[in-house]
């Protein structure tokens, strides 16, 4: 399982320590994004040249392709980026379904959101409570074997 991890900028640390916890169980996260912000400085520059800015919302954006799931971390305040990458990781999730449904060996694509829900958006994802008890579910899922149903 790879997951991208979203969340506000504004609530980096709790983005990063929920992604060390997936780490810590073996869970690859393929979020660059903390990363990123800690080496520019800031989380939107926009004093940045367009191109870069441009850069980094594609990769954020190609990371989200190469996952297996998304991860939402609600924001306490509304996030754009955030918002962005929830209605990408919708795209991937309902691509995969489709895959799924026309027989062809497409894994799963987790779309799962945790903590208070501000957004009729949110109930189309798998949601949890807390954090930890998303990544609960994580851990659990990622133990089992991968399922598709192509045959």
């Amino acid at each position: 399982m790879r997951i991208y991890v979203m969340a506000s900028s504004a609530e980096i640390e709790r983005a990063k320590k929920m992604m060390a916890a997936l780490r810590g169980h073996g869970i690859e996260v393929v979020s660059t994004w903390p990363e990123v912000i800690e080496q520019v400085g800031e989380a939107n520059p926009m004093g940045a040249p367009r191109e870069q800015r441009a850069r980094w919302a594609v990769d954020d954006l190609n990371e989200l392709q190469q996952a297996t799931a998304a991860w939402l971390l609600l924001p306490a305040k509304p996030s754009t980026g955030a918002a962005v990458e929830l209605g990408y990781a919708y795209c991937m999730a309902a691509m995969a379904a489709k895959g799924r449904e026309l027989g062809l060996p497409v894994p799963e694509y987790h779309l799962v959101v945790s903590g208070v829900e501000t957004s009729i958006f949110t109930a189309l994802s798998r949601h949890f409570p807390t954090d930890e008890e998303a990544l609960a579910y994580f851990v659990l899922t990622a133990a089992e074997p991968p399922t598709n149903t192509a045959h």
